[in-house]
C-alpha cells in the first residue's frame, strides 16, 4: 500500500497528473478500496452523529415530559369538543365519532412529537444547545420548572378565559357598536 502511495505521489510529479491519476483510481483495485472505506468511514461518522443527535433531541423530549403535555392536551380538547351543546347528542354515531376524533388527534400529536418537533430542535440547536437543556432539565430546577409548567399555563388559562376574555370581548362588541353608528 504505501508503495502504491509513493509510486501516486511520484507520477503526480510528472506533467501527465489527472490523466496517469485517473488512471490509477480507475483501474487499481486498491485504490478503489480505498475510497470506497474512506466513504463508508465518512458515511457511518455522520449516520451516527445524526442519529446520536435525534436520540438526544427524544431524550430532551422525554426530560420534558413532551409526550404527557400532548396527552394532556388531547384530552382537554376533546373534553371542550365534547361539551358543545351540538356535540351531545349521545348517538352511537356520536360516540363513534368521538373516539375517532380522539384517535386521529393521538395520531397527529404523535407524529408532530416524533417527526415534526425533532426536525425542528434538528434544524434551530446545535448538539450542544441540546446537551445543555439535557444537562438543565436533569437538574432539580429544570425538573421544578417542567413540573410547574402544567400548573402555571392552567392558571394562565383559567385566568385568561375568566378574566382576560370576557373583558377583550366587551372591548370588541363595544368597538363594532361605534364602526356601526
Amino acid at each position: 500500500m504505501l508503495s502504491f502511495i509513493s509510486d501516486l505521489i511520484l507520477i503526480k510529479k510528472n506533467s501527465f497528473t489527472n490523466k496517469i491519476t485517473f488512471y490509477l483510481i480507475s483501474h487499481n483495485s486498491k485504490m478503489k478500496k480505498l475510497i470506497l472505506l474512506v466513504c463508508f468511514v465518512a458515511f457511518t461518522s455522520l449516520n451516527l452523529f445524526a442519529q446520536s443527535k435525534t436520540d438526544k433531541i427524544k431524550e430532551l423530549f422525554k426530560l420534558m415530559k413532551t409526550g404527557e403535555t400532548m396527552a394532556s392536551t388531547i384530552d382537554n380538547m376533546t373534553r371542550m369538543f365534547e361539551r358543545e351543546p351540538a356535540n351531545r347528542a349521545g348517538s352511537k354515531k356520536d360516540s363513534l365519532f368521538k373516539a375517532y376524533v380522539k384517535q386521529e388527534m393521538f395520531a397527529f400529536s404523535k407524529k408532530i412529537q416524533d417527526k415534526d418537533m425533532v426536525e425542528l430542535y434538528d434544524k434551530y440547536f446545535t448538539m450542544n444547545d441540546i446537551q445543555q437543556y439535557i444537562n438543565f432539565y436533569n437538574t432539580p430546577e429544570g425538573q421544578k420548572l417542567i413540573d410547574s409548567l402544567p400548573v402555571l399555563q392552567n392558571s394562565l388559562m383559567t385566568n385568561m378565559m375568566k378574566d382576560d376574555l370576557p373583558a377583550l370581548q366587551a372591548k370588541f362588541k363595544k368597538k363594532l357598536d361605534e364602526l356601526e353608528k
